[in-house]
């Protein structure tokens, strides 16, 4: 029975000793550097990792900051996802920390100093850098000046945990990271980028723009609809859903035609023949300008819409009214009178939406008078420029 006993004991023993060992730093070869590397899409701007450590999973425990924003907690939510479907630990031990959350300009986050945090003012789009720094041999911070840096940051540390997970135990990179991109918008339109938000936000891209379902009402208003669910799932993830409102000259289908025919553009040069039969809006018609309020307020209505994208006419078509013709002959084309409308519906939403953006998109028509256009873009409007083709390639 003693002998059974002291068999019980000094494999307890031998456990614990085991247990406790695991969790003390091991230096980091560069062949297991560059594996670990490998996983991080993109590459931050700096990253090493002197040591690791291996714990069992259910030791590791996340805190989140007091306060902490949505942003900050879906970066936390899925962290706690990972552990939970590689191990069903709950990060919830004190074994090791993660510690999650934005910083001010000096490093405070919350009780805490992150002294690192301070490199981040001034960086290039310093809103989405962040910090990655062990802190002895217990505990790593995740830290950022913006929500959008502190996600990226956990979106680093879920790359570098690809495969960190074996029998229960998870080998945690004491890695230091300091990193922002070099472009402030990363993304797509069309194509799968509706489904692919998640993908997206996953690889640190920021940007989708989608389009909007565009009518007039019964009462003669614009309406404007787009998926809230698509713009909660880009917001929670650091990424922004843009609306489309679509081509100007492609607004079939929408009533607008037939319920204000006044706005449709004059001559023969307002149709251009092309597939899908564009017409050129009038815009000098104030009622034209109107509409694209309409449709704008609609958007901007969404929760967490902060930016709207008007695509200019696609194809060359202009209205012959008299105004219309009077402004081109001072240099104001078709589509710089369309890129100034953007502007005045922006102007007649700026009380009730002060914080709202406006884009518009260049077009392959736009393209033998982008000059014009660009010149005629108010301040308060971006401008994205469109390349579908070889002869719209060019340097502006």
């Amino acid at each position: 029975m003693e002998r059974v006993c002291l068999l019980v004991v000094t494999g307890v023993a031998l456990l614990v000793s085991a247990t406790a060992g695991s969790a003390q730093p091991v230096k980091t070869g560069k062949q297991q550097e560059a594996l670990w590397l490998h996983r991080v899409i993109p590459l931050p701007k700096q990253i090493a990792i002197p040591a690791h450590v291996t714990l069992p999973a259910a030791e590791v425990g996340l805190r989140l900051r007091s306060g902490a924003g949505d942003a900050e907690r879906q970066a936390a939510a899925e962290l706690k996802a990972l552990f939970d479907a590689q191990t069903g630990a709950a990060l919830s031990g004190d074994g090791f920390q993660i510690h999650i959350g934005v910083a001010d300009a000096q490093g405070r986050m919350g009780a805490a100093v992150v002294p690192e945090v301070r490199q981040l003012v001034g960086l290039p789009n310093s809103e989405q850098a962040y910090v990655i720094v062990p802190v002895g041999e217990r505990k790593l911070i995740l830290a950022g000046l913006d929500e959008r840096g502190v996600y990226y940051a956990a979106r680093t540390l879920q790359d570098l945990l690809q495969g960190a997970f074996a029998d229960g135990r998870v080998t945690i990179p004491l890695a230091t990271v300091v990193d922002w991109p070099d472009m402030a918008e990363r993304g797509e339109w069309g194509g799968s980028a509706a489904g692919d938000i998640e993908w997206m936000a996953a690889r640190k891209l920021n940007l989708v723009e989608l389009h909007a379902g565009m009518k007039v009402n019964a009462e003669g208003r614009g309406v404007a609809t787009i998926d809230q669910g698509k713009i909660t799932a880009g917001r929670l993830r650091a990424l922004k859903v843009v609306p489309i409102i679509m081509h100007l000259d492609y607004l079939h289908g929408t009533g607008l035609y037939e319920r204000y025919p006044g706005v449709v553009g004059v001559g023969n040069a307002a149709r251009t023949g092309a597939g899908g039969d564009p017409v050129a809006l009038c815009f000098s018609q104030p009622k034209s300008t109107e509409m694209l309020a309409d449709w704008m307020r609609s958007l901007a209505a969404y929760e967490g819409v902060t930016d709207i994208m008007v695509w200019l006419s696609e194809y060359h078509g202009r209205c012959e009214c008299e105004a219309c013709d009077a402004a081109l002959q001072q240099g104001v084309t078709q589509h710089a009178l369309e890129v100034q409308a953007v502007g005045k519906a922006l102007d007649i939403l700026r009380e009730d939406y002060p914080r709202l953006n406006a884009r518009v998109l260049l077009t392959q028509g736009t393209y033998p008078d982008n000059d014009k256009v660009l010149a005629a873009t108010p301040d308060n409007v971006q401008v994205s420029y469109y390349c579908g083709g070889g002869r719209e390639r060019s340097t502006y």
